[in-house]
């Protein structure tokens, strides 16, 4: 899936932002490999804001949840596991246990996806129909909540968000709790910890982000 997105993906959108996509989205959405093809159809209706009913529905709930977020004055511990900054020089032992701070719960909803590739990954969902979802980075639940949503629409398949900080993972997990999404649940712990456990759990898995 990777691979296909690289490949695929960057030319459309930088080309469509030009206003000049048109026949390139044509060759993507009608490529005799189903995958691409059905994500070409992804590209092509978030480009041209093709949203039916049910899922403005559910995009508007979604959106208002990351408004209540970004407007949050609360403040919570979290845990670092990544490099952090490039001034940051971190070490693996650091990485490994992980790096605590305080923050507001507003700066880190600001690290969700954006609203575009939110409704892109969403649309992806919509189209592939994938069954056993991962994600990596559960954040405050606004990605979760769109892939979550998307295949509640779709009528089936569940989804694992993996998150290394308690108190994100606290926040994502209500964030899905709160717009009624029990088909997604958030997992707690570092990935080195946690992500052989939720694959193996999980499979076959058919979408992993």
């Amino acid at each position: 899936m990777k691979e296909i997105l690289n490949r695929f993906l960057t030319k459309p959108v930088q080309m469509f932002r030009r206003h000049k996509a048109k026949t390139a989205l044509t060759q993507f959405t009608s490529h005799k490999h189903p995958k691409i093809n059905a994500l070409g159809d992804a590209l092509h209706e978030s480009l041209n804001h093709t949203i039916y009913t049910e899922e403005q529905n559910w995009i508007k709930s979604i959106e208002q949840r990351r408004s209540n977020l970004l407007h949050s004055k609360e403040e919570i511990a979290q845990i670092d596991y990544g490099a952090g900054e490039s001034r940051s020089n971190r070490t693996k032992e650091e990485m490994r246990n992980g790096v605590r701070s305080v923050t507001l719960v507003a700066n880190v909803c600001k690290f969700s996806k954006s609203p575009f590739w939110a409704t892109f990954l969403f649309k992806m969902i919509r189209k592939l129909e994938p069954t056993s979802c991962v994600e990596l980075g559960s954040c405050v639940g606004v990605s979760a909540s769109y892939l979550s949503a998307a295949l509640k629409i779709n009528g089936k398949g569940n989804l694992l968000s993996l998150e290394g900080s308690p108190e994100i993972a606290k926040i994502a997990q209500e964030t899905l709790d709160k717009l009624d999404l029990h088909n997604g649940s958030v997992i707690v712990g570092p990935f080195h910890e946690t992500l052989e456990g939720v694959l193996e759990s999980a499979k076959p898995v058919d979408f992993f982000q």
